[in-house]
């Protein structure tokens, strides 16, 4: 059954004139053009391949996934390429 809370609804409002406030739509072209331009050097570095082999640019929102197997490999990765600071 679940419950009937509408209070997300509620939020749409408030939700679309944020992104219009804010241009978002400029922001996630900009968050995409990074993780296409990217992508395939990470895929590199941490030596895998990408979960999805079809045409990212048709399909990619704000957010890449990778597929990570040796979470120190990783880091270490991170590190040496400059891809993460402290």
């Amino acid at each position: 059954q679940g419950t009937r809370d509408f209070s997300a609804f509620l939020t749409i409002p408030d939700a679309i004139q944020f992104r219009e406030d804010y241009n978002w739509e400029s922001i996630s072209k900009k968050c995409k053009n990074n993780i296409l331009k990217v992508r395939k050097e990470i895929h590199h570095i941490i030596q895998t391949d990408s979960l999805v082999y079809s045409n990212p640019e048709k399909w990619l929102g704000q957010m890449y996934s990778f597929q990570i197997f040796d979470n120190f490999q990783f880091l270490h990765c991170l590190l040496e390429n400059q891809f993460l600071f402290f």
